[in-house]
């Protein structure tokens, strides 16, 4: 508005000095009409100018008003202009840290890749030298896979001969044990007949023979058990049986756990071993020095059991005893004994009597399937009793035998792959009246699934 009026009030100045121009140029000369009507002139000259004044006011005006309305424009052009330029300067200083931290980060990356590169190029001769090495090592497998092959057939073929050298030695062995056997026979022959001569050269052939009463018959016959788990046993080291149940003849010695025939005869001995659990023994019958017979015991499930057997002719004093079998692969000295093993013999006096095929006579034998055997002795003497005990499939059974109620042997039997069988054995020096039977021991394992066959013939 201030210049709007300032416009306003030039404009009037310029007419009102105009006219005060004109009039001092035009003063009067002639009459007052004159005056008037030049002064009428004038007037009507300033309005006019005054009109013209007052439309380029008007036309100022408007244009004042654009140029205000684009001054404004401009204003907030200018505003969002400079908060732009300042967006702009900020972004641009952010823009330059991330530009000097991308640079730092490129010379890291830059030398991390010269790095990688490094390693690279090492690791490609690294794995040029490992291939080289696989190759070699593929040619050495090859040359030992060859070796192997022939090894194995070197060993295959020393197996064949190792096995073909084991029946040699089988067969020489019992060989010689005929011989032996034989030769004993011969030297008892010739003694026999070397004291026949002497009697023939003593008494007169024509001489009266006395009638002798008939010997009373001597029994010799022994059964002892293990007490206790012997362990740490070495290759031939004897084993020990404790506790003697009956030693008829006092042929057992139970100090050094060895039976000296106090008589010659023919003689049964029967020998029952349990190893432990999961482990294996081999153990042997020993008569002078020399195995007889041989027994492997061991499950590798479960505990072992096996019988070592064999019918002997003794002369006085001949040695019998149980020893560790000469293998070091399974007899390492740790070998431990399990269970109560037992070990027994019979003199049998009237076998020498027998005739060719003639048969041994078995007086009584009793089967009582699904209950325990129960029978009284009907004559004295000495006994041996026998029991096999079988049990189904992959199962296990104990049992025990009994004298008058007391537990004698026990047996444990089980396969957990195939039928098991276990042997009960004793010899026991009995009188009229007691009692002998086979029962199964009181073990919750023993379901009644068990099957027993038992049988006892005299010794004496």
């Amino acid at each position: 508005m201030v210049l709007q009026f300032s416009l306003i009030f030039c404009g009037f100045s310029l007419v009102l000095a105009k006219t005060y121009t004109n009039y001092n140029e035009h003063k009067p000369v002639k009459s007052d009409q004159t005056n008037e009507a030049n002064m009428a002139n004038q007037m009507e000259v300033v309005l006019t100018t005054l009109k013209s004044v007052m439309d380029r006011n008007a036309r100022l005006e408007n244009e004042l008003t654009r140029t205000n309305k684009l001054l404004n424009i401009l204003s907030t052009e200018y505003s969002s202009t400079k908060e732009l330029l300042y967006t702009l300067t900020r972004d641009y200083a952010l823009t330059k840290q991330n530009m000097a931290a991308l640079t730092i980060e490129h010379v890291s990356t830059k030398d991390e890749l010269a790095a990688l590169t490094t390693e690279h190029d090492a690791n490609i001769q690294n794995l040029a030298a490992l291939i080289i090495e696989h190759t070699s090592t593929k040619e050495e497998l090859a040359t030992l896979t060859i070796m192997h092959t022939d090894t194995k057939n070197r060993l295959l073929a020393l197996i064949d001969d190792y096995s073909t050298t084991n029946r040699i030695l089988h067969t020489t062995r019992t060989d010689l044990d005929k011989a032996s056997f034989e030769l004993v026979k011969v030297k008892r022959a010739l003694a026999h007949e070397k004291e026949r001569n002497r009697q023939s050269r003593i008494i007169p052939p024509t001489a009266t023979a006395v009638t002798t009463s008939k010997p009373v018959p001597q029994s010799v016959a022994f059964f002892a058990v293990m007490t206790d788990h012997q362990q740490h046993l070495g290759i031939h080291q004897t084993v020990g049986f404790q506790r003697a149940v009956t030693n008829v003849g006092n042929g057992w010695d139970g100090q050094a756990n060895v039976f000296r025939a106090p008589k010659a005869g023919l003689y049964y001995f029967s020998a029952t071993i349990m190893s432990h659990y999961a482990e294996d023994i081999e153990t042997e019958l020993v008569m002078k020095g020399v195995p007889i017979v041989y027994s492997y015991d061991g499950d590798k499930a479960t505990h072992g059991v096996g019988t070592l057997s064999a019918v002997l002719n003794l002369s006085v004093g001949d040695d019998v005893w149980i020893r560790i079998y000469n293998n070091p692969v399974k007899n390492d000295g740790n070998v431990r004994v399990y269970g109560e093993c037992s070990f027994l013999c019979r003199y049998d006096r009237s076998s020498t009597k027998l005739g060719k095929q003639q048969t041994v006579a078995f007086q009584q034998t009793v089967t009582n399937v699904g209950s325990r055997w129960d029978r009284q002795v009907t004559k004295g003497g000495t006994l041996l009793f026998l029991s096999n005990n079988n049990e189904p499939l992959g199962r296990s059974h104990e049992t025990e035998l009994v004298l008058k109620g007391v537990p004698v042997v026990y047996s444990y039997d089980e396969d957990r792959r195939a039928y098991g069988t276990g042997c009960l054995s004793a010899v026991l020096n009995l009188v009229v009246g007691d009692d002998v039977w086979i029962r199964i021991m009181d073990n919750p394992t023993n379901d009644g699934n068990v099957r027993v066959h038992g049988l006892g013939f005299l010794v004496s």
